[in-house]
């Protein structure tokens, strides 16, 4: 049979159309499967590593500051080479996700014992960890409803006031942290309803950063980008998901005090 007669040698399989062309295309850029997907993952294995470091705190195994620092450290490393050099993102996303694991293990094991038997904590305190864990998914959840039905979008104007607020915020971080260094924090923003209306705005703000992370796998799928943002995405978007929960837990602590 001629080569040109050949039914497996189909001339549009070698066109830039053609099947074959498309799937290898598709394998070496990024989808929004392939970022839900990657997501998916490291969100799991997140979970899982705070599951075993709150476990292996509660065994004796570890102690409390040393799962957070071991989290936290090589967690933020591993962030600042990722935000620098994305195409690490595929290596280092999962080791990530574990790092920020343990660090969520050992700090919600904090939240949790300050919270017995409060109203918000209840009688064994952790009550205030699972409270924050399904808000934080109901926040995903939410979020990524309205940024589907169009009801808020990353227009440009939405990421001009993220960036400005994102700064106000950053600068308040320091603020902050210079005035604990110092011991001249004030005691309203310590607890009370200052603290507790700023708590509210940061964990406001931290739920709209996950429009920026919707439409970064959206726009990223939609202009071909390499594979390996797919992975980039999901250190973003699990980054986001982390200060969400974090702010949760911030807030229900406030709150737990308030009632004192």
């Amino acid at each position: 049979m001629p080569f040109g007669n050949n039914p497996a040698f189909k001339p549009e399989l070698f066109e830039g159309q053609g099947s074959w062309a498309s799937d290898l295309a598709k394998a070496k850029t990024m989808t929004i499967g392939g970022a839900v997907n990657a997501t998916f993952i490291c969100l799991t294995a997140c979970i899982g590593a705070a599951v075993t470091a709150w476990w292996a705190i509660r065994a004796g195994h570890i102690p409390t500051i040393g799962a957070m620092l071991g989290g936290l450290i090589p967690g933020l490393i591993l962030s600042l080479i990722m935000i620098f050099k994305p195409t690490t993102a595929r290596f280092l996303a999962i080791p990530f996700a574990l790092f920020e694991g343990g660090f969520l293990g050992g700090i919600s094991l904090v939240y949790a014992d300050a919270a017995q038997g409060t109203k918000w904590g209840g009688a064994t305190g952790t009550m205030i960890v699972a409270n924050a864990g399904l808000l934080t998914f109901a926040t995903l959840g939410a979020m990524l409803g309205l940024y589907k039905f169009g009801i808020i979008r990353a227009t440009e104007r939405f990421k001009s006031i993220m960036l400005i607020c994102g700064v106000a915020i950053a600068l308040y971080a320091l603020a902050s942290l210079a005035m604990r260094f110092f011991g001249v924090m004030p005691a309203g923003l310590l607890g009370g309803p200052l603290a507790i209306a700023i708590a509210v705005g940061i964990l406001v703000y931290s739920a709209f950063c996950l429009i920026l992370d919707f439409d970064l796998v959206e726009q990223g799928a939609a202009s071909n980008a390499p594979k390996h943002m797919e992975w980039y995405a999901a250190f973003a978007t699990l980054s986001t998901l982390v200060w969400i929960y974090l702010n949760f837990l911030r807030l229900l602590s406030l709150l737990n005090r308030s009632e004192d």
